[in-house]
C-alpha cells in the first residue's frame, strides 16, 4: 500500500471507524443536534465550527493526495 493510500485510510478511520483511537467523529456525532452544535460555550469554537474546519482541512489533503498542487 502506498503513503496516499494508507493516509486516506487514516483519514477514513478517524472519521468513520476502524482505526487505531477506537473512536470516530461519526459516532460521536450522531446524537448532537444543530442546537449543540452551534452553540459556543465559554468562548471556545464551537462543534460545527470545528467540524467545517475538520472538513475543509480534509478536502484540501485529499486533492493533494489525487496529484494537485497544495
Amino acid at each position: 500500500m502506498n503513503i496516499a493510500a494508507q493516509i486516506a485510510n487514516n483519514i477514513r478511520g478517524v472519521y468513520f471507524g476502524g482505526n487505531w483511537t477506537v473512536s470516530n467523529m461519526k459516532e460521536h456525532l450522531a446524537s448532537v443536534n444543530i442546537t449543540q452544535a452551534t452553540t459556543q460555550v465559554f468562548g471556545f469554537n464551537t462543534i460545527a465550527t470545528l467540524l467545517f474546519h475538520s472538513n475543509y482541512y480534509i478536502e484540501a489533503a485529499l486533492q493533494v493526495l489525487n496529484g494537485a498542487p497544495l
